[in-house]
């Protein structure tokens, strides 16, 4: 099965194989050949798969519970997206108070950012106080603060810097989530942990992980060459007819 990559090169050399008049074509075959290999080597380093990953069917711990749904993908080149939301079936919504990882990935506290985080720990199962997991991880991202009179964070987003990293359920083994004003009357609190992961989540709320895990993206290159090779084929039909 061909990939978009080589599709894209097969058509491509239509464009080298056209007829060009007399006087333009040496010109316009460089500008197109120089074009091509930039194009080409575009290709080969944009990856063209994007894979996702989801956690879900949370263990819970605390006064109430809490079901989430988190989503990390690598659409990104070099990135993993980290996505938090409560499920939609989850018998209680809360303040997320913080998200705890563990992964095999060797990260710094640099190589982990978000709008939302306000503290991040490495070994550490407090991480400023008011932090408690029942189980021990290797990262926690503190969201938000402590306490009912800050902002209200019933999902959340971060990222990790991670150059060529193969993603899958192997890069993390398990998620806690710490939440606070829990319940009907925003008094509980909940510490949620899930080890339960699978490949293709969705990461729209509903837990139903019904993704294909390895979502096609567009590659620059495969486009550029995709465009070459239509021009070729209009040129060549055009000079035939």
């Amino acid at each position: 099965m061909f990939s978009g990559t080589n599709v894209a090169l097969l058509l491509g050399r239509t464009v080298l194989n056209v007829d060009w008049p007399i006087g333009q074509g040496k010109k316009k075959m460089k500008i197109i050949k120089g074009f091509l290999v930039a194009s080409a080597l575009l290709a080969l380093s944009v990856p063209g798969y994007a894979t996702s990953i989801e956690f879900t069917d949370f263990e819970h711990n605390g006064s109430d519970e809490i079901d989430y749904v988190i989503t990390v993908d690598d659409e990104t080149s070099g990135v993993l997206t980290v996505t938090v939301v409560i499920d939609d079936g989850s018998p209680n919504v809360g303040d997320i108070l913080g998200v705890a990882f563990n992964s095999m990935l060797t990260l710094t506290s640099g190589d982990i950012s978000g709008a939302d985080i306000t503290q991040i720990c490495f070994d550490d199962n407090k991480c400023g106080g008011g932090f408690v997991l029942p189980d021990d991880y290797d990262w926690l991202v503190r969201i938000g603060n402590s306490g009912s009179a800050g902002e209200f964070f019933d999902t959340t987003m971060f990222t990790i810097a991670a150059i060529d990293v193969t993603l899958s359920c192997e890069t993390f083994s398990s998620f806690g989530v710490r939440a606070q004003s829990v319940g009907s009357n925003f008094e509980g609190s909940s510490k949620d942990a899930s080890a339960n992961c699978s490949v293709g989540g969705d990461g729209d709320g509903d837990g139903d992980g019904d993704g294909d895990g390895d979502n096609e993206v567009p590659e620059p290159g495969t486009l550029a060459l995709f465009g070459l090779g239509l021009l070729g084929l209009g040129l060549r039909r055009k000079r035939i007819s």
